[in-house]
């Protein structure tokens, strides 16, 4: 099996959360990979065999690897590189729709209809989550303020 290459997996194993695929049907654990339920096909059975892009998922803090194998006329591994992806720090993001002012109720007043949006310089901005990115929480919203 090999990283960032088209190629086609045997349905090993189906789970209710979706299929693992290897390259040969005695496969280790280790040899194996997971296709999320939303990404197999309808009426998929162990046997069959699906053509998947196999990609090493570091989409959280830690240690990741970009390994560049060679294919077609070139063959082996160029290299193997690490690098780090660490957190942000919330303040970096960018809070718009927030209102400044709003009316005494006598109740809890919330905000609603804001966005907290992150952006790396070359990429796309990333709007962030509430209770996946951030939390939100609230002192002083009952009394009118002076």
């Amino acid at each position: 099996m090999k990283l960032g290459c088209m190629q086609t997996l045997r349905v090993i194993k189906k789970v209710d959360f979706g299929v693992y695929l290897a390259d040969k049907d005695q496969a280790k654990a280790e040899e194996r990979v997971l296709l999320p339920k939303k990404q197999v096909p309808d009426q998929t059975i162990v046997g069959d065999e699906i053509e998947v892009i196999v990609v090493r998922v570091n989409d959280g803090e830690g240690t990741a690897t970009m390994i560049v194998d060679g294919q077609g006329n070139f063959y082996g591994t160029q290299f193997k590189k690490t690098f780090k992806i660490t957190k942000v720090a919330i303040k970096k993001a960018k809070v718009s729709g927030l209102v400044s002012s709003m009316p005494y109720t006598g109740e809890e007043v919330t905000q609603e209809g804001y966005e907290l949006v992150y952006t790396v310089k070359g990429a796309e901005p990333m709007v962030l989550e509430e209770g996946e990115d951030y939390t939100v929480r609230y002192e002083k919203n009952v009394k009118a303020g002076t």
